[in-house]
C-alpha cells in the first residue's frame, strides 16, 4: 500500500510517518512538504533511510 502524506516534516505529519512505518512493513510513504515554517527536516531523520519512505519537496505559491 502506498500513502501520500502533505506537510509530513511538521509535527504532526512526522508522528505519523513515523507510525505508519513502525506499526505497517507493507506500506510505503511519500512525503511531501514544501519546507516552510512549520517543517523541519530533522523530525524524520531517523527514517530518511528507509527503502519504504520517499520524500519530494513541494513548492508553495500563493496568488494574490
Amino acid at each position: 500500500m502506498k500513502i501520500l502524506v502533505t506537510g509530513g516534516l511538521g509535527f504532526i505529519g512526522s508522528n505519523f510517518v513515523r507510525y505508519v512505518l513502525r506499526k505497517y512493513s507493507d506500506v510505503e510513504i511519500i512525503n511531501v512538504d514544501a519546507l516552510k515554517y512549520g517543517s523541519n527536516p530533522n523530525n524524520l531523520k531517523d527514517v530518511e533511510n528507509d527503502g519504504r519512505y520517499i520524500f519530494v519537496r513541494g513548492t508553495y505559491q500563493t496568488t494574490i
